[in-house]
Formats: C-alpha cells, sequence, structure tokens
C-alpha cells in the first residue's frame, strides 16, 4: 500500500485526476479529493473487488465509481468533509463506514 507514496501521510486527488484500483486490493491509505474520484476497475470477476478503508476528505466534489461489474467497491473508512459525494455504480458498491461529510449525495 505505497505505490503513491507513505500511506500515512496520504494522497490528494484533485482537477478530475482518478486513482484506479485493479484486481482485489485493500486500501489504507488516507485519500482527500477535491474534484477527484476513486474508481473500482477489477477484472474478472472474483467476488474480492477493491475495499477503500483509510479516510476519505471531500474538500470539493470526491467521485467514487464502481466499474468493477461483480467486484464489490466497499469503502469501509469514514467519509468526511464540507464537499459533495457522486457515487456512479454499475456494480455492487458499499459504503460501511460512520461517515460525517455534510455536502450533498448524488447516486
Amino acid at each position: 500500500d505505497s505505490s503513491l507514496g507513505s500511506p500515512v501521510a496520504g494522497t490528494t486527488v484533485t482537477g478530475n485526476g482518478r486513482v484506479i484500483f485493479q484486481l482485489s486490493y485493500t486500501s489504507n491509505e488516507p485519500f482527500t479529493l477535491n474534484n477527484g474520484s476513486l474508481t473500482n476497475l477489477s477484472f474478472p470477476a472474483t467476488g474480492a473487488g477493491v475495499t477503500q478503508a483509510g479516510a476519505v476528505t471531500l474538500t470539493g466534489t470526491g467521485r467514487l465509481a464502481d466499474q468493477g461489474g461483480l467486484n464489490p467497491f466497499t469503502v469501509s473508512g469514514v467519509i468526511s468533509g464540507s464537499g459533495n459525494l457522486e457515487v456512479a455504480a454499475n456494480g455492487v458498491f458499499i459504503l460501511t463506514g460512520n461517515n460525517t461529510y455534510t455536502g450533498t449525495t448524488t447516486i
């Protein structure tokens, strides 16, 4: 879990940037989304999918996209901040954190 640098420092995704997860993967890295997105593209169908266990902070619009078909995209880390959340899913998308963000939600 160090492909983007130190998982403790976190990564900021801005300006329509995307972080794409492929294959079965669990990320503990915190992300800040300021008009950026986290995307599950895990193929072929394995059932394991992608889990974002690190916190997600919304400072602008943040997009969570599941394009992994039968592989679920689970966000178990807390989603916080004042930004808006957009969810785009053509697969299985699961939010399990005690989320505290105050912006709007668009599905």
